[in-house]
């Protein structure tokens, strides 16, 4: 657009004070102003629809220049048929087109009114192409609107995969926990691995279980608690025992320490040959003469103690000995040193007995019994088990193994 003087000179003069007055606020006030004047101008007077049509035809009847209201200033548009020099659109110059007299002239072009009209009307070209003020303000509005229903669309989305991860958590929590229940069952407990052990150790005793199970008592024990718990022992079969047997047969508390086996002959031990080789004398020669010292005086104490100087000895001794069967394997052959090895695990066995306050009670304690189910009694009654066979007495073991398992056997069926 072309800007034009419209007033007269002391209007001009006083729209050029307010433009570019001397301080920067009146030239704020003024560029405002401006804009706010050619606003109302394009509204007030729109050249299309002062007109009455659409398009290039609605300038036909347009005039040389629009006076902003309240302002001193005009605009002057191009396309004002009348006062731009050589207007190829100008009336008289479309008369004769290419076409043929009385062409397409401005006056006869189509307005593009009714529903073919455009969305966007035409203002000059200073101001460009602008939407309908009502338009524009609804689609400001929807704008917002819609922004704000996303907004609370997704906090309320944030919230519900926040429940759905909480959700997901318990879930988690709860299979956890029956996991670990399932887990806890499957797993078997103490007792039941105990009951399992138990079983397994009677139904060797009822087979032909090793004969280091018998000499050791552990067949005979569980012979012996499978009896106690079937009560009523009178109900079993009359099997007698020989009383050289029962005495060959050593009895301890469950919860003692060590085998007094060894220790019954008053202390007397009995080497293997493997052990009477000269390089064993002096150690064996102590620890044989300390034991049998230790026994008698567990005899004839009040007591029953042993004195700590004596134990001490015959711990050293003891090491000792087990020291140089160890280091002098290359001297024994392998048998040897297993049966050398075996005996002093005895020896180690007595020895510890020797510290068992019960110790005393053991020494005097001998299997009693006419029939299997007497001594069975009997050791019920003072609270006694088989304890492990002294070297020499694994026959006697023996015979007693078979007569207590068929006691055991024929107790069984009478309790069916």
């Amino acid at each position: 657009m072309v800007l034009a003087k419209v007033t007269g000179g002391r209007g001009y003069e006083r729209g050029k004070d307010n433009m570019f007055g001397s301080t920067r606020l009146s030239a704020v006030i003024a560029l405002v102003c401006f804009t706010v004047g050619v606003a109302q101008a394009q509204i007030a007077v729109n050249p299309v629809t002062a007109a009455g049509a659409r398009g290039f035809g609605g300038f036909t009847g347009m005039a040389a220049g629009v006076a902003l209201p309240g302002t001193g200033i005009g605009i002057a548009t191009p396309y004002a048929l009348s006062t731009v020099a050589g207007n190829p659109y100008a009336a008289g110059s479309l008369g004769v087109t290419p076409y043929g007299v009385g062409g397409y002239g401005l006056a006869t072009v189509p307005a593009f009114g009714g529903p073919f009209a455009p969305p966007y009307e035409y203002n000059p070209p200073f101001f460009g192409y602008r939407q309908d003020p009502m338009n524009g303000y609804l689609t400001g509005v929807a704008s917002v609107t819609t922004a704000t229903g996303q907004y609370w669309n997704q906090i309320e989305q944030a919230r519900l995969t926040r429940e759905q991860a909480r959700r997901s958590s318990f879930e988690t929590a709860r299979r956890r926990i029956e996991l670990e229940t399932w887990y806890e069952r499957q797993k078997p407990k103490t007792q039941d691995l105990v009951d399992a052990a138990v079983r397994t150790e009677l139904d060797s005793a009822r087979k032909d279980p090793p004969v280091t199970d018998v000499v050791s008592g552990k067949a005979l024990n569980a012979l012996l608690n499978s009896v106690r718990k079937m009560g009523r022992l009178t109900r079993g079969p009359n099997i007698s025992l020989e009383e050289e047997t029962l005495k060959r047969v050593n009895l301890a508390s469950p919860a003692a320490a060590g085998n007094v086996g060894l220790l019954k002959d008053g202390g007397k031990l009995k080497w293997p040959l493997s052990l009477m080789e000269t390089q064993f004398d002096d150690q064996r020669t102590r620890l044989s003469r300390n034991i049998e010292l230790a026994v008698d005086a567990i005899k004839n104490s009040p007591r029953g103690e042993v004195e700590p100087r004596l134990l001490k000895d015959i711990s050293a001794d003891l090491k000792a000995l087990q020291d140089k069967v160890d280091n002098g394997q290359d001297e024994l052959t392998i048998s040897q040193s297993l049966q050398a090895k075996s005996y002093l695990r005895q020896v180690s066995a007595a020895v510890t007995s020797l510290r068992d306050p019960q110790v005393k009670r053991y020494l005097s304690t001998s299997a009693k019994g006419k029939t299997v189910a007497e001594l069975m009694e009997n050791m019920k009654t003072e609270g006694l088990d088989f304890a492990p066979a002294a070297p020499g007495d694994e026959a006697a073991y023996m015979a007693l193994y078979y007569a207590l398992r068929e006691f055991e056997a024929g107790l069984s069926l009478a309790q069916k």
